[in-house]
């Protein structure tokens, strides 16, 4: 992913994997950003978890997180 852009924060990892999973069953492409050592050390993970996806899906792909209760849009 080239481009992107930062659609949601989340405290933890597994959140934002979650809403990923959402985005993936909507054939949406995304990456999930957090600084914790690819899982191994969560506590490490101050700054929390960003997801992010190209820029020309962010709209959709907010609406997607919301109609899934997932974030507020």
């Amino acid at each position: 992913m080239s481009r992107g852009t930062v659609i949601a924060t989340f405290r933890y990892r597994h959140e934002a994997e979650t809403a990923a999973g959402f985005l993936r069953y909507r054939r949406i492409a995304s990456t999930v950003f957090a600084d914790d050592a690819g899982g191994s050390y969560p506590a490490m993970n101050s700054a929390g978890a960003r997801l992010v996806v190209p820029t020309a899906d962010a709209e959709e792909a907010r609406k997607v997180l919301a109609d899934a209760g997932v974030t507020t849009e």
